[in-house]
């Protein structure tokens, strides 16, 4: 088996001259009777042209160029406007650094013929090495620093050769080789390596650049002095470049240190001025330590949602904290668009441990949903404070005080590091008035709620202006509300179907009292026959309105009474 494998091997090797009976060649054609080797064999790392691979792989190309051509019209748009600003712009520079040196040279005269003038014009080609790193500064995925380093270590390092040659050819050109900066150094230069005379160069121009200048090499002739003066002036500027550079890179990697200490140093002295207690001292270093901590490790995340357009923020914070509101237990039966619309107006926050996030007796502007972590609720009686239970993850803070209107029940206090959305109270009755419904569901998920009512203690209370009697889900009711209509010819009624509210709230803004004129302390109560006033507008100053059943979840109005 190994025989005929490298038989079938060496096969391979070896071709024909004339190729397939079947092809045809533009070779010239043999003299009759002419004989000749007619099997070349092939050297290793040759293709022949005749091989099966190689021809499968040609027309693979074919379909490539196929493809290119079909497609590179369609790439390239507005040609002529490209090409008039290509040619107004770098064409001519870049035609310039491709002229061939050879042609050039022999162009010249002979005085300047082996200057190479022609070669300085291809170091025009280095403004793709600057676009190069300017690319790579702007991707994201190479670290900036790095990159930055690199370019400035690139130009420090072609500085410094350019001025080392540019050393060498005043002294090579120099009629007297021994009057020569690299003269007086190795005696006779001109014999000694390249390496040498390189190495010997670059330490000088280095010397130079970095204001050493340790003696032992100078510039001796008229020629080497000038040149020598305005390199120093130049290495002012790459100086001042290359300082400012790395000054900018280390100052923006201890900028945030240094404004962190500041801060510190700022919070201190005002706690000891104002002899705030040691408690809120330790709170307020906290919770700037925090922060601190937050932007060093890029966990800035309200700041980075602020720069994005609103339907983007809706987007990520749907994404990252649905799921968490959805098993709340305030939002439980509610409405997917009641959902998505609080979480898009949530903002989430980092407490560090023993942080007050809401305090006793607190104007209830927003309430917090727990995301990890763990806080308790702390109830003050008669100076001291006592834990009523822990929230952890999913549980709600501050709600009782937002929903009921009233300053807020407990202090709430970090027990370790811990991550809250903050929804603010005017946000979040706004939506909620959008979303009637979802409304009485959310109602009635805080009066199921036993187990936070009844830790609560006074938080039924809080809760009188809602009748515990009340159906925990009221049936919907409709009524025709009718505005008598005066003037004209006589008097009629304008009537309207209406949704009956489902709350005393949302009654009394439609301004329904009874016939005695006073206000109606719950919508369940509402009876058979009930004599209703519509209070609001210029027409219905006086319209009276009496309810009659008619179906099981039809009211309709007595349209024949008036006041």
């Amino acid at each position: 088996m190994d025989y005929v494998m490298c038989r079938h091997h060496e096969v391979e090797r070896v071709i024909s001259r004339e190729g397939s009976r079947y092809s045809f060649s533009d070779a010239i054609l043999p003299s009759l009777g002419a004989r000749s080797n007619r099997r070349v064999t092939l050297r290793r790392f040759i293709i022949s042209p005749f091989d099966r691979q190689y021809r499968a792989w040609e027309t693979f190309l074919i379909l490539l160029v196929i493809y290119s051509a079909w497609v590179s019209p369609s790439n390239l748009d507005f040609s002529r406007q490209i090409a008039r600003k290509y040619a107004s712009t770098w064409l001519v520079l870049d035609v310039i650094s491709t002229i061939p040196s050879e042609i050039a040279r022999k162009a010249l005269p002979r005085k300047i013929r082996s200057y190479g003038v022609f070669n300085m014009l291809r170091l025009w080609r280095l403004r793709r090495v600057y676009a190069l790193f300017s690319r790579l500064e702007k991707d994201r995925k190479f670290n900036y620093f790095w990159v930055r380093i690199a370019w400035l270590f690139c130009v420090t390092v072609f500085a410094v050769h350019c001025a080392g040659c540019f050393f060498y050819l005043l002294a090579a050109r120099y009629h007297d080789p021994s009057r020569t900066w690299i003269g007086v150094a190795m005696g006779n230069f001109q014999e000694a390596s390249l390496w040498s005379r390189y190495v010997t160069a670059i330490y000088w121009s280095m010397t130079t650049l970095t204001t050493v200048g340790y003696g032992d090499i100078h510039p001796v002739n008229t020629r080497e002095m000038v040149f020598d003066v305005f390199y120093m002036l130049f290495n002012l500027g790459l100086t001042s470049y290359l300082i400012g550079n790395m000054t900018n890179l280390i100052v923006h990697g201890t900028g945030r240190t240094r404004k962190f200490r500041d801060t510190i140093q700022a919070a201190s002295s005002f706690a000891q001025r104002n002899r705030l207690p040691v408690r809120l001292q330790d709170q307020m270093l906290a919770h700037l330590c925090l922060k601190f901590r937050t932007n060093s490790e890029g966990l800035q995340q309200q700041e980075t949602l602020e720069m994005l357009p609103k339907a983007i923020r809706s987007s990520i914070a749907h994404f990252l904290f649905y799921s968490l509101v959805d098993k709340v237990y305030l939002f439980q039966g509610v409405s997917d668009d009641l959902l998505f619309q609080l979480v898009s107006e949530m903002k989430a926050e980092y407490f560090p441990p023993k942080e007050d996030i809401i305090l006793h007796n607190e104007a209830p502007t927003d309430f917090y949903v727990l995301v990890s972590g763990a806080v308790d609720l702390i109830e003050h009686q008669n100076g001291t404070e006592r834990v009523v239970r822990e929230a952890t993850t999913g549980d709600l803070l501050g709600e009782i005080g937002v929903l009921c209107y009233r300053p807020q029940l407990f202090t709430a206090r970090t027990k370790r590091l811990c991550q809250l959305l903050r929804l603010n109270r005017t946000s979040f009755l706004n939506i909620v008035q959008a979303n009637a419904g979802d409304g009485t569901i959310i109602i009635n998920n805080l009066l199921q709620d036993d187990r936070r009512l009844s830790s609560a203690g006074s938080a039924r209370g809080c809760l009188s202006t809602i009748d515990d009697s009340q159906p925990k889900h009221l049936p919907v009711r409709r009524v025709t509300v009718s505005i008598p209509q005066y003037g004209g010819g006589g008097s009629g009624y304008v009537s309207k179907l209406v949704l009956l509210p489902g709350s005393l709230k949302e009654l009394l803004e439609v301004g329904i009292l009874t016939e005695d004129g006073a206000e109606i302390d719950d919508v369940a109560v509402i009876r058979d026959g009930d004599r209703l006033v519509l209070v609001g507008g210029e027409c219905a100053v006086n319209g009276v309105l009496k309810l009659r059943r008619r179906s099981k979840n039809h009211w309709l109005t007595d349209d024949s009474s008036t006041k």
